[in-house]
């Protein structure tokens, strides 16, 4: 048989999964991150060539979207946004090879979108937060617990040796938060580890 055929798969047993409320308008040059907590989307909206500044929108009911432009050191290299109810997390990955600028972790208000606390390090910064507790792992082979308010790290753990994750011969994964402990992943493409943390 060739060619092909469009399959009309309605009466075929699969149900609708959901159906569309609104849509918000994004710049397909923009590169967009988002979390979701209770009720509300929120989307860092990164321009490209913008120095220092991006958006944040809060999404609500009916696609109803407030934004607010805030500064960031290094808004080309955000990769990670994760929220809790202390704030939304938003943390770079930034490329030694083309900035020598640290890493920065912002804790942005949910209602105000502002943004309330500021911490650099040395390395990439990947968020977790559950209940009232917020973890990181750090490119440099660390998982951190953070203060959920001021960033400040109240615990480490160092869980990959710093030449391996600075040759990039190993890499940390984001953590994730179940069954009461924190988890990451560990490893080259060779071998991976699931890691489970107190």
């Amino acid at each position: 048989m060739t060619g092909s055929a469009l399959v009309n798969v309605r009466g075929a047993g699969i149900t609708q999964a959901g159906h569309v409320e609104g849509t918000v308008p994004v710049s397909v040059r923009d590169t967009v991150l988002f979390a979701a907590r209770g009720r509300s989307l929120f989307a860092l909206v990164i321009p490209p060539g913008q120095p220092q500044s991006i958006t944040v929108m809060r999404i609500d009911g009916a696609a109803t979207a407030t934004r607010r432009q805030i500064s960031v050191n290094v808004p080309g290299f955000l990769q990670d946004v994760s929220s809790g109810p202390d704030g939304i997390y938003a943390g770079t990955a930034v490329i030694k090879r083309f900035t020598s600028s640290p890493d920065e972790l912002l804790r942005i208000e949910p209602m105000t979108l502002t943004v309330l606390a500021r911490a650099s390090f040395r390395s990439s910064v990947a968020t977790v937060a559950a209940g009232r507790g917020l973890w990181a792992s750090l490119g440099d082979g660390r998982v951190v617990r953070l203060d959920p308010r001021t960033l400040a790290v109240e615990a480490s753990r160092r869980v990959l040796p710093a030449v391996l994750t600075a040759s990039q011969a190993a890499t940390l994964s984001k953590p994730a938060f179940g069954r009461g402990s924190v988890w990451v992943m560990t490893g080259s493409g060779r071998h991976l580890d699931l890691l489970q943390l107190d």
